[in-house]
């Protein structure tokens, strides 16, 4: 299968924008025929309605046009709607506004799903480097969590012992993964640890979460975060759009803004939220959209509105790359907030990256748009990693506000080191201000010990503390946003 980015540079070559969209959706027949095939007005197909790269060879299809349409055809239906038994999903052919009208009649936001999480422990390489994500670990456990239930699974085998507690939140778009968590692990030869801490984790990706090393021995700690449907399918995979022959992610996960330089001396700047804005009075000035009417109610004698209210216009191949072919045009609404757009300049809502954009010339409009709508914008939390060079290294990931600790024991010799942690990031992400604990034992004699409050530069390192025999204690942290 062709690339995501390589699928929507080829289209930026075509002569032409696309003026219909074909979906498919991972998603039960019983969404809209309650009977499954035997609803009346489902009737099976001898050959797919159209070439799609959602059909092949052998598949069981069934039309559902009669169930959707009821006796006429509404001027925004799909060109048509299929359920493939074979693949267990739900595909239509149509224009912008019948296929998201579609989309919101499916209760797609609404489809259940639960967070798969693996936590893995591995001693650490010998030679100091990052733990090879690819490489089995040492110890496993995995374990599927509803959004916003806790879970909590442990198992201990060949010697080794691994711990989960944990309550996971999954973002509205499914993107994110929030999670606050509890860690213990011992491996042979290795320390004992245990470990609370909370981050922000992007769906479908590995993290190495904590490190725990006294330059002899260690344990590092990798998380996978997973949004799934019922029955095991990711999220990623449960909703695709066609572009140039190739299944792509239907919604693509959110991106709070951006801006970019096009050809002929003009600009494109968009700014991320989701649709429920373009229903809203800052934005459209119109009635909320009654999401109690069945939006295929209509008769063949009626002119249904796009959704929204929105007319839909077909995007210059400029654009494709960005956007696909085709968006809602909101070029009267910009203007009745003060944004000028110009007669040959596009200003517009893409439902499946969720942003709004302007592509114009005018640099002034193009900053009003940032400036106006960025108060909608949505800010992806951050994620502080926290590194401490002293004896070894200890590395923890964490979340602005949230509580960190860190304990880790050994008993040849016996040492335990203990750390406790309370990060604030800056209004402009670029200081820290911690509060640290730290605590080091031999057997029952102290050590080392620090309590302090110090503010941080990111990315540059800070000696918290040094004495005549123990090497010092050096920090550093290190922010990422969970886009």
């Amino acid at each position: 299968m062709r690339s995501f980015t390589a699928s929507l540079l080829s289209i930026a070559l075509a002569a032409s924008a696309i003026s219909a969209e074909t979906v498919a959706w991972k998603i039960p027949l019983s969404q809209i025929a309650h009977d499954g095939i035997e609803t009346a007005g489902v009737t099976k197909l001898m050959k797919p309605p159209g070439e799609s790269v959602f059909f092949r060879k052998g598949d069981v299809l069934w039309d559902l046009a009669k169930v959707l349409r009821k006796d006429a055809k509404p001027a925004a239906a799909p060109d048509w709607v299929v359920w493939n038994s074979t693949s267990k999903r739900i595909v239509a052919k149509g224009s912008l506004s019948s296929v998201w009208a579609l989309h919101r009649l499916l209760g797609y936001e609404n489809i259940p799903t639960q967070c798969r999480l693996r936590i893995d422990a591995s001693k650490v390489p010998a030679d100091g480097s990052s733990p090879d994500l690819d490489k089995k670990a040492d110890s496993s456990l995995e374990l599927i969590v509803k959004s916003g239930q806790k879970g909590e699974a442990s198992i201990s085998e060949n010697g080794s012992t691994l711990r989960f507690s944990g309550s996971p939140i999954s973002s509205e778009d499914k993107s994110l993964i929030d999670l606050d968590l509890e860690i213990s692990s011992f491996l042979p030869d290795g320390p004992s640890l245990k470990l609370n801490t909370a981050v922000a984790l992007k769906n479908g990706s590995s993290v190495w979460l904590a490190r725990e090393s006294d330059g002899d021995t260690g344990t590092d700690v990798v998380i996978t975060a997973t949004v799934e449907l019922a029955d095991g399918t990711p999220f990623s995979e449960s909703a695709f759009r066609e572009i140039a022959g190739a299944a792509v992610p239907l919604v693509s996960p959110r991106v709070a803004s951006g801006f970019v330089a096009i050809e002929d001396k003009r600009w494109l700047s968009w700014v991320g939220f989701g649709g429920e804005i373009l229903h809203s009075a800052v934005l459209s000035n119109q009635e909320d959209v009654d999401q109690n009417v069945d939006p295929f109610a209509y008769t063949s004698t009626q002119e249904r509105p796009p959704l929204g209210g929105f007319p839909e216009i077909d995007l210059p191949p400029e654009l494709v790359p960005f956007f696909g072919g085709s968006a809602f045009d909101v070029s009267k609404e910009l203007k009745a907030m003060g944004i000028i757009v110009g007669g040959d300049e596009i200003a517009g809502y893409d439902p499946s990256t969720e942003r709004i954009f302007l592509y114009s010339g005018n640099a002034t409009e193009i900053d009003k748009l940032t400036s106006v709508f960025m108060t909608f914008c949505y800010d992806p939390p951050t994620t502080i990693e926290i590194g401490l060079q002293s004896r070894g290294l200890t590395k923890i990931l964490g979340r602005s506000g949230h509580k960190i600790t860190l304990e880790a024991t050994r008993t040849d010799p016996s040492r335990e080191r203990i750390f406790e942690m309370e990060p604030t990031v800056g209004e402009n992400d670029d200081l820290v201000d911690l509060r640290i604990r730290f605590d080091e034992i031999a057997g029952e004699a102290p050590v080392r010990s620090l309590n302090t409050s110090v503010t941080l530069v990111v990315s540059e390192p800070l000696e918290l503390m040094k004495g005549r025999s123990d090497p010092p204690l050096e920090i550093t942290v290190g922010l990422t946003r969970g886009e």
